[in-house]
């Protein structure tokens, strides 16, 4: 794969894991914590769909 492609992949599976955390987050509100503190991972999730939607139009604006 070339590298525009690894960057369109690593950004679609950011952006999937991303979303995952938030609606875990709004899952877990509301409920005793685990062993995993999801509601604490909600901005992690946010921060992973930025990174997912600036990887995926990454590509396009460096040339290699």
């Amino acid at each position: 794969m070339t590298k525009n492609k690894w960057y369109i992949a690593f950004g679609i599976l950011l952006l999937l894991a991303g979303i995952f955390l938030v609606v875990k987050a709004f899952a877990a509100e509301g409920h005793p914590a685990g062993p995993i503190p999801w509601l604490k991972l909600g901005p992690v999730g946010l921060m992973g769909i930025i990174g997912g939607i600036g990887f995926l139009f990454l590509p396009a604006k460096i040339k290699f």
